[in-house]
């Protein structure tokens, strides 16, 4: 009688489990291909879209708005909120400081209107140069002026307890 068990005994589950995933693997999602990722099929075709009503023609839509409650607009219509920031020479508002790579813009709407811009340091703005963008504002210079902008005010000091 042999120590060792019968091939056919071990051969058979061996093939269960090498089917079992094959199949597996051949059912497996497959990842998308490069050009499937930049050449999305479109959702809608054309003619649908052609199918939809002009947008005057949605007028109780635009005056039941689904989130509004009651689905009523509210009687006055909020004005257009300006972006909150600082000033910079009574021209622009200072947004934002974006840093980059390690060198710092200033991110500015001029108030009349109009896109938003980087300004890095060392560049003019106006006749004013952009001599120092930190994370806390900026500093302009111009001859011997200079003109120190913050991003956010200086936090108000809590009062302080009276000593007993």
């Amino acid at each position: 009688m042999s120590m060792h068990p019968a091939p056919t005994k071990i051969a058979w589950p061996l093939l269960i489990l090498l089917l079992a995933g094959a199949s597996i693997a051949y059912t497996w999602p497959m990842a998308p291909t490069p050009a499937a990722i930049l050449n999305p099929a479109p959702v809608a075709d054309a003619s649908a879209m052609a199918a939809l009503p002009p947008l005057a023609d949605l007028r109780t839509t635009l005056q039941r708005p689904l989130f509004e409650p009651g689905r009523r607009m509210p009687a006055t219509a909020a004005q257009p909120a300006q972006p909150a920031g600082p000033v910079v020479l009574g021209k622009y508002r200072l947004l934002g400081i974006v840093s980059a790579g390690g060198k710092r813009s200033a991110v500015l709407a001029p108030l009349e209107g109009g896109a938003a811009r980087l300004q890095a340091a060392g560049s003019l703005l106006d006749d004013w140069t952009l001599a120092e963008v930190s994370e806390s504002g900026l500093l302009l210079r111009r001859g011997a002026a200079s003109e120190s902008v913050r991003l956010r005010p200086n936090p108000p000091v809590a009062p302080q307890a009276p000593a007993k």
